[in-house]
């Protein structure tokens, strides 16, 4: 299970890259402060929304190794 975390940050470190060329392209073609406001969110979104799916994937499967872990605590030794 660790290797989808690692695939879902790798996924993550591919997002920085989109966002630099995403922000760089931005604020060279964009002509008013809207503009380069909106196109630097949008390069935020490249880094944001990759991050917060791979924590959210780690945590699910943080949960799911502890309840096997406590079910197999509860078993019956015999």
């Amino acid at each position: 299970m660790k290797i989808i975390i690692k695939i879902f940050y790798g996924i993550s470190i591919i997002g920085v890259f989109f966002a630099i060329d995403w922000f760089l392209a931005a604020m060279k073609s964009s002509s008013s402060a809207p503009q380069q406001a909106a196109g630097s969110a949008i390069a935020l979104c490249y880094v944001v929304i990759p991050y917060c799916l791979a924590r959210a994937i780690e945590k699910i499967i943080g949960d799911i190794k502890l309840k096997r872990k406590n079910n197999e605590s509860a078993l019956p030794m015999g």
